[in-house]
């Protein structure tokens, strides 16, 4: 990887405004191209333009070093988004995608890609419906 390709493209304005209302929001934000800089760099990714979106973080598709399709996400650190990695890890790609690698605080993760489908939101039922009908109720 070349160190004068450009860095990932900043996030969507509209993820942008809902960190800067959050406590350190702006911090976090004036933070992160150094954070996705440091990524880039320590786990060999080149990423592309952030998907549109989100409430929080910067998430969007990388390729690895050998190639592979990937998806990268940083979060802004949260109490809802603590237990992500654990949680995805204890799954190991069994119902949700895999976790391929965390940093330490388990707020930037490296995903395997998935093709989109229906959108959680617009599925109908209620949460502890769609538990129930997965068996993880």
């Amino acid at each position: 990887m070349s160190a004068a390709a450009p860095g990932p493209a900043p996030l969507p304005e509209a993820v942008a405004e809902n960190v800067r209302r959050l406590p350190g929001g702006g911090a976090w934000l004036a933070g992160l191209p150094g954070r996705l800089a440091a990524l880039r760099a320590d786990w060999a990714v080149e990423p592309g333009a952030p998907f549109d979106g989100g409430s929080c973080s910067w998430a969007g598709p990388v390729r690895t070093a050998d190639g592979t399709a990937a998806v990268l996400k940083v979060g802004y650190p949260h109490d809802e988004a603590r237990g992500e990695a654990a949680a995805l890890r204890f799954w190991a790609g069994d119902g949700a995608v895999r976790l391929l690698r965390s940093s330490a605080d388990g707020f930037a993760l490296l995903l395997e890609a998935a093709v989109p489908g229906t959108p959680l939101r617009d599925v109908p039922g209620r949460p502890e419906e769609l538990l129930e009908a997965g068996g993880g109720g």
